[in-house]
């Protein structure tokens, strides 16, 4: 995570009405960038365990990851009834998708009098509109094993407010 706060510097300006207009305004921005989460795989076993099989010699990573096609399904079978499957807790190489978000707000302060300020704020959350998929399918059984269905956030919002203090 990333943040930066600027206001902008006005001591160097001699002009007071420049100084007034330019005066004031400050830039605030919070930047995320996080890698994916674990996958954990599951499985229905009849009388057995939770967990599907490895496919020995198979990579359970994707020729090309797609939304629908995350990991190579074909590295994971469903284990016979009655027993455990071997696949790990996680993927210890294939991870879900990750997040990339930008929110910024510009707000400018008046001074009205001794003890009163007007702050006009205009805020942006999830400015680059980048969705944050959510994990693929991890269940063997389902029809959505290893795509990825849904998203975790939401679309750009933007907002402006007033605010006066005194």
């Amino acid at each position: 995570m990333l943040t930066a706060l600027w206001s902008i510097p006005t001591g160097h300006l001699q002009n007071p009405v420049v100084k007034y207009v330019v005066g004031g305004w400050q830039l605030n921005a919070i930047s995320s960038l996080q890698k994916g989460t674990p996958i954990a795989l599951a499985a229905t076993v009849t009388g057995g365990g939770n967990r599907p099989n490895v496919v020995p010699g198979v990579s359970d990573k994707a020729t090309t990851q797609t939304l629908n096609q995350w990991f190579n399904t074909a590295a994971f079978s469903n284990p016979p009834a009655y027993t455990y499957g071997n696949v790990s807790r996680t993927l210890p190489d294939v991870l879900g998708p990750g997040l990339v978000n930008l929110d910024l707000s510009i707000l400018r302060t008046f001074p009205l009098r001794e003890n009163y300020r007007l702050q006009f704020r205009a805020e942006a959350f999830n400015l680059n509109n980048t969705p944050q998929f959510a994990n693929p399918g991890n269940s063997i059984n389902g029809t959505t094993f290893g795509v990825v269905t849904s998203t975790l956030n939401q679309p750009r919002v933007l907002q402006f407010a007033l605010r006066f203090d005194f």
